[in-house]
């Protein structure tokens, strides 16, 4: 479900000041319909601007990059994409955007080598988040899909909302809470997740780690779960399933169910709680 934007020629350019070890720049988002956030080698944080411009800025420990963090604009896709410059000796870049309150559109994040983080409330229409090596940290996101991959590194969502693809390849999964539906993976790894409403299937799948889920206690749903080596436990308001050792778990859980959860690990244990109570807005 990854969301790819494809950039053509910019019609438009931006500089950066340019003053030793500290980059930045400020462009209007009036408009702006996707952003592509590219870097080959940084620690980029995500910060909140209080006006329609997105600011950039870039910290470098003193050293002067040329042609660091190149935007362009072409019709509504703006792009910050870095420049040419070797990685080799800038793996302590720390770049910082921006992002106006008011822009809930499509937001595109790729990093070679690095980390994301997020200080601020994103509420997008479309959020893709792609790093080779490194983790991602966000705070609270809400979009129709939320794609996010890292190769090797963890991910970790303090409160997540919409349709969701995370996927850790080698790196735990940990999502505190969230709403929605989607499919969670890691071959190398833990997944722990919060959830307080479900709108359709669930999917979580790991090679080596356990599965820690909590669901709400009035959820109904088709339980589907299995473990090469380890044990499986559904606690429900009304009883108390488990399987010991390895196997297939497979059954109805309350009245009609509609979704399914799937829970898959090749070692390691997969432990249900249907202990949230359902928000109040909910009630």
């Amino acid at each position: 479900m990854a969301i790819l934007i494809t950039l053509g020629m910019a019609v438009q350019s931006f500089s950066l000041e340019n003053t030793p070890g500290n980059h930045s720049t400020s462009i209007e988002t009036r408009g702006v319909t996707s952003l592509i956030i590219s870097y080959t080698t940084a620690h980029l944080t995500l910060l909140e601007s209080d006006n329609d411009e997105l600011i950039l800025k870039a910290y470098t420990n003193g050293n002067t990059l040329e042609n660091f963090g190149n935007i362009s604009l072409e019709g509504s896709v703006l792009s910050i994409i870095d420049g040419q410059w070797t990685a080799s000796n800038q793996t302590n870049v720390k770049i910082e955007v921006y992002i106006p309150r008011s822009y809930r559109q499509n937001c595109s994040i790729f990093i070679n080598t690095g980390t994301l983080t997020s200080e601020t409330e994103l509420t997008l229409k479309n959020l893709a988040v792609e790093l080779s090596s490194g983790s991602v940290t966000l705070g609270r996101v809400a979009a129709e899909n939320i794609y996010i991959k890292s190769s090797n590194g963890n991910i970790r969502i303090d409160h997540a909302e919409g349709n969701m693809w995370l996927d850790a390849i080698s790196g735990s999964i940990l999502v505190q809470s969230a709403r929605g539906a989607g499919t969670f993976r890691t071959s190398l790894g833990w997944i722990t997740m919060g959830m307080e409403y479900v709108t359709g299937n669930l999917s979580f799948e790991t090679g080596i780690g356990a599965i820690v889920l909590s669901l709400p206690e009035t959820l109904s749903f088709n339980f589907d779960a299995l473990t090469g080596s380890g044990n499986i436990r559904l606690d429900s308001p009304d009883q108390q399933y488990h399987r010991a050792n390895s196997g297939p778990l497979k059954m109805p859980v309350g009245p009609e169910p509609v979704y399914t959860i799937r829970s898959r690990t090749g070692v390691g244990n997969i432990t249900m709680h249907m202990n949230i109570r359902p928000p109040e807005e909910m009630l």
